[in-house]
């Protein structure tokens, strides 16, 4: 059966999504930053996609979504995915969230965990947050900076390398950057996209504190985007299971979901 491209619309606003599998247990799948909705169907194994019908969502800015206007709220998103799983017929689901999806997916989890049986998360964002994301999208100074990187760059970029040089900047903050400053589309996007999901605050433990026992993090060793360290202490405290796998960020989706099938088998 081939995938099917749907989309929904919420004030305005468009949302895409992919469903695919012939399965009859539903998992619904948001990606990471820069990433959209194919990443799971090229990362579930033909085995997995017998099993399981999979709705791949693009966020919002990605994809075939649209970017959203304003700021997302738990709630508001709550009412979003509803959209989506009243129009699938959804009524039980496990959820899987990569990087920034794994923001998303903790929300779900806080909008819908007694509907929800299995929560797979894979490096991902919103366990420990950034204290440059959350400089960058809350804090009205830093907001304005951020935004004006944006359009003058040039500035930021010596900045940046004198900050790095002077290790007021980890390694993995100041490659991020750079790469951003490279390009406006680049830098522009970001700014969009971090605006629209700062109002999914961290909220892991009000998130995870009732599903501990379905819930599954895992990680990658060779990952220069998540702090593992702490991301391993603040689940163990909780109870949560964690493992850490010999992948970097980016390979991290396909080796769970297809190199290591088994690893997904309680997601039923």
């Amino acid at each position: 059966m081939k995938e099917r491209r749907e989309f929904i619309e919420f004030k305005g606003t468009k949302l895409s999504y992919l469903v695919f599998g012939t399965g009859k247990i539903d998992v619904v799948c948001f990606h990471g930053y820069g990433q959209d909705a194919t990443i799971y169907l090229h990362a579930f194994s033909e085995e997995l996609k017998q099993h399981y019908r999979v709705i791949s969502v693009d966020l919002f800015g990605h994809g075939a979504s649209d970017y959203f206007k304003g700021n997302l709220s738990s709630s508001l998103w709550g009412e979003i995915l509803n959209v989506i799983l009243s129009k699938e017929n959804v009524t039980r689901f496990s959820i899987v969230g990569f990087s920034m999806g794994g923001r998303v997916a903790i929300h779900s989890v806080l909008n819908y965990e007694d509907r929800i049986d299995q929560i797979l998360l894979l490096a991902p964002d919103g366990i420990v947050e950034s204290s440059v994301f959350k400089l960058a999208t809350r804090h009205p100074v830093f907001r304005h900076i951020f935004k004006h990187m944006v359009f003058y760059p040039k500035f930021y970029a010596v900045l940046l390398v004198i900050l790095g040089k002077l290790h007021f900047l980890d390694k993995r903050t100041y490659d991020l950057f750079m790469r951003i400053l490279d390009k406006r589309t680049r830098r522009l996007h970001l700014f969009r996209v971090w605006q629209t999901y700062s109002g999914l605050c961290m909220t892991f433990k009000e998130a995870i504190d009732k599903v501990v026992p379905v819930t599954q993090v895992f990680l990658a060793k060779k990952d220069r985007l998540v702090k593992n360290r702490e991301v391993v202490r603040y689940c163990r405290d909780l109870g949560v299971e964690v493992e850490e796998l010999d992948v970097n960020h980016f390979g991290l989706v396909e080796h769970v979901l297809k190199s290591n099938t088994n690893r997904f088998a309680r997601l039923k």
